[in-house]
């Protein structure tokens, strides 16, 4: 809650988009190394800023082009 208050609004749906991804690649991916991989990658500054701008469009096809189709639906909730 203090991120949230300090960050802005945005963070809560960052941080919750963030999980549901992770739980896309936890249940998608069963090479460790890749879920590894696939992790780190959530971490990315850009995604954060795109999330916080509403750049959804960008968010979007990011997720889908590291975690697949299945990515759409999960960015679709936080439109």
């Amino acid at each position: 809650k203090e991120l949230e208050q300090s960050l802005g609004s945005f963070y809560g749906d960052y941080v919750s988009l963030l999980g549901e991804l992770r739980q896309l690649i936890i249940k998608s991916y069963e090479d460790p190394v890749t879920r590894k991989e696939l992790c780190h990658s959530l971490a990315d500054p850009e995604v954060m800023a795109w999330v916080r701008d509403g750049e959804w469009d960008r968010v979007e096809k990011w997720a889908v082009s590291l975690y697949g189709e299945e990515a759409i639906n999960i960015v679709l909730n936080f439109r």
